[in-house]
């Protein structure tokens, strides 16, 4: 493949990357397009290699750990029961849920349940028919190198796209499961999500582990919002302790769009969580919140990026940090309001609980306003539990150990309260407050 060079020296393993990439391009079997794709997304990551916290985006995220472990690139998916399965998955989210699960980056027929349907299929089916997928758009491999070694290396995931004005009652659910071995593990995700104009449905995407081996999963997901659609989306990410989690997501939304994104960051030693949105049409609005909650010597970072390009758009950002133990959290929220995108209202809140003395976090909401007319605010906390709330419930009878898990809890159970699938909600709320609970014995109460 004349279009990729032999690498420069590098410490860490691009070098294999490059070549596992040569081996699978000779195949072949997609269209040219798609090809093409793969060859750019590959050029830009040899080009820029795994970043560094040189730059600014990656400034309090080192990935140098991830960029030395000699990875399996090109493994097939480990064979999963459907006991396994639901021994560490949500519960039904709904008798009547459209689900989809992918183990090691691979479909999984036997242990999804969705009706046939011409709008959701495997992305690994739609590329086998020859379809001609609009991937890319949302997310330039250029500028984003684990998003480029997605592209380049992703197997299947899913497809969504929705006629004009049509709604999906039931949720729609992804689940990726990647199982550890003796052996380091990569695996990728890439979901594809187009909804026309008025059509209307609910995602949740569902990312666990199995096993206690090293692995890496990045994620990507492009969501394209035509006139008056809406998409509510919910992210559980709960690997295991030992994968590192990269994600990329992105959505454009169109004139009089919705869009409503919540994540909960509760697993993985190393988490990277981030999303860009585009308001191109007037009317459109999107509300961002997210959930992370560390422990240990874990590391969580969730960027966010709201791009207002025209008027009459509005945003929301809100999200909190749970840290204990050892354990680093970052926030780096950028709004940027273009100088025609006047009557924006754009609102910014990171709030962070910090339950050890080694526990750290750093925030950046931040706001780039080129309009005169324009509703924008921003801010960031970090804290401790409130001595004099602990007290007050001490001073009713509760034991310090329960007076810290409930603060704790209510702090966290803002976020958490606002998915409104209730299985889901219920599901994730054990998991967070099982969590909670660890910590807040760890401070020896």
């Amino acid at each position: 493949m004349s279009a990729i060079q032999s690498p420069p020296e590098n410490p860490g393993q691009l070098e294999r990357w490059v070549d596992a990439f040569e081996e699978r391009d000779a195949v072949g079997g997609e269209r040219e397009s798609l090809r093409e794709l793969r060859r750019r997304a590959m050029r830009a990551f040899q080009d820029e290699g795994f970043p560094t916290t040189s730059l600014e985006l990656w400034r309090y995220t080192n990935v140098q750990s991830i960029a030395r472990t000699d990875y399996g690139l090109t493994a097939a998916p480990s064979s999963l029961s459907q006991e396994a399965l639901d021994a560490i998955s949500p519960p039904t989210i709904a008798a009547d849920a459209h689900r989809l699960v992918f183990v090691d980056g691979h479909f999984a027929p036997e242990l999804s349940s969705h009706s046939r349907t011409a709008w959701f299929s495997p992305l690994s089916a739609a590329i086998a028919a020859g379809e001609e997928l609009d991937l890319g758009r949302c997310v330039d491999p250029e500028g984003h190198p684990f998003a480029a070694l997605n592209t380049a290396f992703f197997v299947d995931g899913a497809w969504i796209h929705l006629a004009a004005d049509e709604k999906v009652a039931a949720p729609i659910h992804l689940i990726h499961v990647t199982t550890a071995g003796a052996k380091p593990r990569a695996v990728h995700a890439r979901h594809l999500i187009q909804l026309a104009a008025g059509a209307r449905a609910t995602l949740v995407e569902t990312y666990l582990g199995q096993g206690s081996g090293e692995t890496l999963s990045t994620a990507v997901i492009e969501v394209q919002l035509e006139r008056e659609a809406e998409l509510q989306h919910v992210k559980l990410q709960l690997e295991e302790e030992n994968a590192a989690h990269i994600a990329q997501g992105a959505a454009r939304l169109a004139q009089g769009a919705r869009f409503d994104s919540h994540l909960f960051s509760l697993g993985a030693r190393l988490a990277r969580n981030a999303f860009d949105v585009v308001l191109l049409g007037e009317q459109a609005s999107c509300r961002l919140a997210g959930l992370y909650v560390c422990d240990g010597s874990r590391h969580a970072d969730c960027q966010t990026y709201v791009d207002h390009a025209v008027p009459h758009g509005t945003s929301e950002q809100h999200y909190r940090g749970v840290l204990d133990g050892q354990s680093h959290g970052v926030f780096n929220g950028r709004v940027l309001v273009r100088e025609d995108a006047q009557k924006t209202d754009a609102q910014q809140q990171n709030a962070n609980l910090l339950l050890s003395r080694d526990a750290s976090v750093d925030t950046k909401p931040q706001l780039e306003i080129y309009a005169d007319d324009v509703k924008c605010s921003h801010g960031a906390t970090i804290g401790q539990l409130d001595p004099q709330a602990i007290f007050y419930l001490r001073s009713r009878g509760i034991g310090e150990h329960a007076a810290r898990g409930m603060l704790t809890r209510a702090f966290a159970d803002e976020i958490l309260d606002e998915i409104e699938l209730e299985p889901l909600r219920r599901f994730a709320s054990e998991r967070l407050h099982s969590k909670l609970s660890d910590a807040a014995a760890s401070q020896g109460v």
